[in-house]
């Protein structure tokens, strides 16, 4: 009685899962390398730049938008002392005023935050552009974030003051973006 025995072979599932782990960290560290050494296309940096600007003029508009609000409640409301922003000196408002106000004013803080990480990050996407001189958008840039940093530690504004400083505050924002945008479609 002859049986027929196939051979059967043990494949060491680890060594096939190491094989496959040192295939992936193999790739991992080609793609780190090439990232990290090669420049990334002009068209994709273009493109990125473009992109991030976009976002930036939509973020300025809604920023434009939320503060022409505010301006038309705080214009509707009667003022205890005088007109200024600043706690303790009130502003009469009707309950759907105030309620407008509210969500309003925590729009604009959201959207200020969102600004400023958007406009570092069109700073850092230009930079990466070899045919964008960053020099006069930086100081614009440089201008806003300054200009922010007054108007959130200032506790006596008027009124006019807080809302052309924001208006400033946008026209700066604007500027830097039409200037890197002028030198992508000069180029």
């Amino acid at each position: 009685m002859v049986t027929d025995k196939k051979k059967l072979i043990d494949p060491e599932p680890i060594v096939i899962y190491m094989a496959i782990m040192a295939t992936y960290a193999a790739s991992v560290a080609t793609l780190n390398y090439v990232r990290s050494h090669e420049r990334p296309l002009p068209s994709h940096t273009r493109r990125a730049v473009l992109e991030e600007i976009n976002y930036v003029y939509d973020l300025v508009r809604q920023l434009r938008l939320e503060v022409d609000t505010t301006r038309q409640i705080f214009s509707n409301g009667d003022f205890i002392r005088e007109r200024t922003v600043r706690l303790g000196n009130g502003v009469l408002l009707t309950y759907e005023e105030f309620a407008r106000y509210e969500r309003v004013s925590a729009n604009i803080f959201r959207t200020l935050a969102a600004l400023h990480k958007a406009c570092l990050k069109l700073e850092r996407q230009a930079l990466r552009h070899d045919g964008i001189d960053m020099t006069e958008p930086t100081n614009e840039l440089g201008d806003a974030y300054e200009l922010f940093d007054r108007l959130q530690v200032t506790r006596n504004l008027s009124v006019e003051e807080a809302w052309n400083g924001l208006d400033r505050l946008a026209q700066l924002i604007e500027s830097a973006c039409r200037r890197v945008r002028d030198q992508l479609y000069e180029g």
